[in-house]
């Protein structure tokens, strides 16, 4: 009996950890993110590369050539990690995303043989879409 409680309280904890519940990145509004997205550059390996390298010595990891002059192999763990992890967004990743219902305002004008003819209407149904990480 008791190792089934021991079981028991194992799988409760466990279950407990997954009820956790993380906060998100905080929204944009979309007014800035159709300005923003565009003026961000995108991911680069180096930069990110560098970025972290210049940051060793805040864990006490040493930075530059190891002392027999040979490449540093935390750099260059760094880079490959890196190399790789970009390459996977670039090239795997997927976001999908989503329009709720009323969210797209459409506006058209025309003419016919009766004279000039303009209609208004939103999306009535979710929209959605795929877009890719740079």
């Amino acid at each position: 009996m008791a190792c089934k409680n021991s079981v028991q309280s194992i799988a409760e904890k466990l279950a407990n950890v997954f009820k956790i519940v993380i906060p998100g990145a905080p929204k944009i509004p979309p007014q800035l993110l159709s300005i923003g997205g565009e003026l961000r550059p995108g991911l680069n390996k180096e930069i990110i590369t560098s970025r972290i390298i210049s940051s060793f010595s805040q864990i006490g990891l040493k930075n530059g050539p190891a002392p027999d002059g040979s490449q540093n192999v935390m750099e260059g763990y760094t880079a490959l990690v890196v190399d790789k992890l970009v390459d996977a967004l670039c090239l795997e990743a997927k976001v999908d995303v989503s329009m709720p219902i009323a969210s797209l305002s459409i506006v058209s004008n025309g003419a016919n043989a009766g004279g000039p003819v303009v209609s208004q209407g939103t999306n009535i149904m979710p929209s959605s879409g795929t877009a890719v990480i740079q």
